[in-house]
Formats: structure tokens, C-alpha cells, sequence
């Protein structure tokens, strides 16, 4: 039995996972046409227009029985399979498979680029309120570690493992992938409209971006807007203090050696020069909001703009996860009523119940 081929593009985070899934998703029919199947996923509409999307990888272990294809290659793009597949015995025997053939394409990136990249993704789309050397002296390790599980991987299991260095085909990196993938240099590639799927923000948004975050707002992403609607907007160059820089790169040198033992040179990971990535303290200063400043503009906005009605929804939603807990109080009914009062002020039978709330919390 001849054993299909199954191609995992694994990411990893921040190393244009969005732009190389635009490009499968632009190119599927193309991709067919070789034997190659990119499976459809719901998000492909978001893709081919050039939106942030996660691929269609993420489940492909349930996928597998039911996969239906005549295609001699089908290929699966997802960052979540970087770390989840490492944990996966479902996986580890699918690489003893006699009915597939895996091969995976994994793309890392150079220290600090990781580094700001991963810090820019965490303000933009994961709500974090912490400035970049506050964020790299609580979390100063890269996913190089987990690169050489992934190469540990292919000691104990037969597959392919190939590592690219993203920071080292920004300008190719669309025809690089292809040409790994179809294994023919005159692939007919569509790009997408737009080079700067998911572009990074500028420092002013990222603060912004920041302060929204600390407001705790249930709305979609402010930073989406930015980059859907504006995405040719040239990103800020992020730096870092001496402090930060000494430290991310103790605790990663000695890994990133090691993954460099492995790697073709021409893809081997670089620590950057400290004159390449830290900035003097007048430039921090200048660039980024501390986090006292955050706090303070927080808390004036929530004082003075955001708006009742929002506080209202908000506590309504509180109270109603209380209720599913079984965990409410009278507190929690009066603030109810206090809400059905200022949308219908003449009520009496609401007056009533408000004072016999206040007088028993009394």
C-alpha cells in the first residue's frame, strides 16, 4: 500500500504563519493540480482576503479518519501544533503509521526578533498590559527549547524535519515554502493583495493597544482594526534596556547553540548585537508608556468615558455566571433592580423591592 504523504507546517508563533496560510489558502486549487490538498477550512474566506486566521491544522489528528482525499501530499498549517503535538501520544503513533508518511516544516526566528515579535503579539491580540523589558525580564526564554524536542523527535521516530530560519526569508518567504512543499521552482504562485499579513504596530499603538487592554473591554481586538484596515503602516523598531538584553541572552545562548549544531548554516538562529537592540533610557522613555502611566489613563477612562450602560452589561454578566454557580447574594439584587429603576424610574413595585433589599442589607 503506498502510504500518503502528510505535510505539517507547524509554525512556530511570529514567523508569518498568517502570510504562508494566506498563500495555501489563495493557491489550493493550484496546489491540486500538483497532488497537493490543502483541506478546506472555515477560514479560508478570511485567508484569501488577507485577515489574521490560524490555518486549518489545529484538529488535524480528528481529521485523519475521515480524511477524504486523492491527493498523494495533504498539507495541514497550524502554529498550535508546535507545542501540542510534542505532548501528543496520538501523534507519536501516527509517526509509526504504516498509512502516512509525515513530514514536518517548523520556522523559528532570530532571539530578539522573537522576542519583541512575540511581546507585540501578546499587547496586540492576548491582552497583556506590560511594557517589552518588564515582559522579557519576567519571561526571558525563546522556543528554541522546544526546537530541539522537535529534533529529538526525529531521533526516536522516522520523519522528515525540516527548520527554516524565518528571519532569513522575510523577502522569499512565500516562494521558499512553495518550493519545500511542490518541490518545483516554477510553482505558479498568487500572492496575496496585501505583504503585511498581521502586521506588527507602531509603538504609539502598542501603547494605546496597552491601555486598552487594561480596561478589560468585552469588544473584539482594537489592534484588528489597525492592521486590517491599515496594513501598510511600517511597524516601530522595538528595542530594549542593557538589563532585559543581558538577560534573554544568557538564558537563551546556550540553547540556541545547541539547535544551531543541527541547523544548515544558512538558517542558523543569531543573537543580535546589543547595538542592534538596546536603547538608551531617554529612547524608552520617549517610546513606551511605563506602567504607572497605564495605570493612572486607565483608570481616568474608567472613571469619565467609558459608559454606564457598558459597567451595567458587564455586572449584569457577573451575575448571571453567579446565578449558574449558585453563588449570588442580595447585593447582586439589588444591583439589578438599582439598573431596572433607571430604565423605568416611576416604577413602584421596583421602589418597593429596593428599599425592603436595602433595609435587609442594613
Amino acid at each position: 500500500m503506498t502510504k500518503k504523504t502528510i505535510v505539517l507546517h507547524i509554525g512556530h508563533g511570529k514567523t508569518g504563519s498568517s502570510y504562508l496560510q494566506s498563500c495555501l489558502a489563495l493557491n489550493r486549487d493550484k496546489l491540486l493540480a500538483f497532488g497537493i490538498d490543502y483541506p478546506w477550512h472555515r477560514s479560508f474566506a478570511k485567508a484569501t482576503a488577507g485577515s489574521i486566521t490560524s490555518g486549518n491544522g489545529a484538529n488535524f489528528l480528528k481529521l485523519l479518519p475521515d480524511l477524504n482525499t486523492e491527493s498523494e501530499i495533504v498539507v495541514f498549517s497550524s502554529e498550535f501544533l508546535f507545542a501540542n503535538l510534542l505532548a501528543s501520544t496520538q501523534f507519536k503513533d501516527l509517526l509509526n503509521s504504516e498509512k502516512y508518511r509525515i513530514e514536518v516544516l517548523l520556522y523559528t526566528r532570530n532571539l530578539f526578533e522573537m522576542k519583541f515579535s512575540s511581546w507585540g503579539q501578546a499587547v496586540k491580540r492576548g491582552g497583556l498590559t506590560l511594557d517589552v523589558n518588564t515582559t522579557l525580564l519576567k519571561n526571558p526564554s525563546g522556543p528554541y527549547d522546544q526546537c530541539l524536542k522537535w529534533l529529538k523527535l526525529t531521533e526516536q521516530f522516522p520523519f522528515k524535519l525540516l527548520i527554516r530560519n524565518y528571519s532569513n526569508h522575510k523577502q522569499d518567504l512565500a516562494q521558499r515554502f512553495f518550493r519545500d512543499l511542490a518541490g518545483n521552482e516554477d510553482f505558479p504562485l498568487v500572492l496575496p493583495q496585501s505583504i503585511n499579513v498581521n502586521r506588527s504596530l507602531t509603538s504609539a499603538e502598542l501603547n494605546c493597544q496597552r491601555i486598552v487592554n487594561s480596561l478589560k473591554l468585552d469588544k473584539p481586538h482594537m489592534s484588528d482594526h489597525l492592521v486590517h484596515e491599515l496594513p501598510s503602516i511600517k511597524p516601530s523598531k522595538i528595542k530594549c534596556s542593557r538589563e532585559a538584553y543581558d538577560l534573554v541572552r544568557s538564558k537563551n545562548a546556550n540553547t540556541i547553540e545547541l539547535l544551531n549544531q543541527s541547523l544548515d548554516p544558512d538558517e542558523d538562529v543569531q543573537i543580535e548585537s546589543p547595538e542592534e537592540v538596546i536603547c538608551s533610557e531617554i529612547e524608552l522613555n520617549e517610546n513606551t508608556l511605563k506602567q504607572e502611566q497605564v495605570k493612572i489613563i486607565t483608570q481616568y477612562l474608567s472613571k469619565y468615558l467609558i459608559s454606564e450602560k457598558d459597567s451595567e452589561i458587564d455586572m449584569i454578566r457577573e451575575i448571571a455566571v453567579k446565578i449558574s454557580k449558585n453563588s449570588t447574594d442580595l447585593n447582586d439584587a439589588l444591583n439589578l433592580m438599582k439598573i431596572a429603576q433607571r430604565h423605568r424610574p416611576d416604577g413602584r413595585r421596583i421602589k418597593k423591592l429596593i428599599c425592603k433589599l436595602e433595609q435587609k442589607l442594613d
